[in-house]
């Protein structure tokens, strides 16, 4: 969710991230109606992209969509205490144990391979959410590789849930334009304010070109 700027440490000391590197993140909640930035959070490079969310504002009924990083099973669950739904990319090495398989569309969606209700049985995974789950598995056929997700959402249809995993490529867009069309590639200044302020100034350009498209 959120794109990585490297600096050399020497210059930008106060941008913790390697030894010899330094680094910022913008921990970014897009909204996808307007493809605009509905949360800005800066952070040093060193920040996971998972802690960075926890701050994230977010309204009852939101649907946030998310790659692997932010799978964090304690995150997950304050989300879902919220009432906010979630469509995350879960990771491979996930524990589990299927209590029930849905049935899949017959003749069409044929790129759902499962669809099921599973609960965690990693001990450590499970203390963190305890509540059922659902698990799908989407072929993604322009990668030639298969796409396995976990919701808290369990009526919306299985084809629902993989176009909204699919629909996480806008975040993509969005941080290429950050990169390519507004050049954030040099810095006037090296200090923390001199950078945070270049950036915001960025995203206030990019959200005014916006507006006018």
């Amino acid at each position: 969710m959120l794109p990585q700027l490297v600096f050399v440490l020497s210059l930008f000391d106060w941008a913790k991230y390697k030894t010899s590197k330094g680094a910022v993140k913008m921990h970014t909640l897009l909204d996808y109606d307007g493809n605009l930035p509905a949360y800005v959070n800066i952070t040093d490079g060193k920040t996971a992209d998972n802690k960075g969310a926890y701050d994230v504002p977010l309204l009852k009924g939101s649907v946030i969509v998310a790659d692997r990083f932010y799978n964090d099973f304690s995150l997950l669950n304050v989300w879902d205490s919220k009432g906010v739904y979630f469509v995350v990319r879960h990771k491979d090495n996930i524990q589990f144990r299927t209590i029930k398989e849905n049935e899949l569309p017959e003749n069409r969606h044929m790129n759902i391979l499962k669809d099921e209700i599973i609960e965690l049985t990693g001990k450590t995974s499970k203390k963190k959410y305890p509540k059922k789950l659902r698990r799908v598995a989407i072929w993604n056929e322009e990668n030639k590789q298969v796409i396995e997700v976990i919701t808290n959402q369990m009526l919306w249809t299985a084809n629902t849930i993989s176009e909204l995993y699919k629909s996480r490529w806008q975040i993509e867009i969005f941080f290429r334009e950050i990169k390519q069309l507004l050049h954030i590639k040099s810095f006037i200044g090296t200090s923390e304010n001199a950078v945070m302020i270049q950036i915001w100034t960025a995203l206030i350009l990019l959200y005014h070109f916006s507006s006018f498209e």
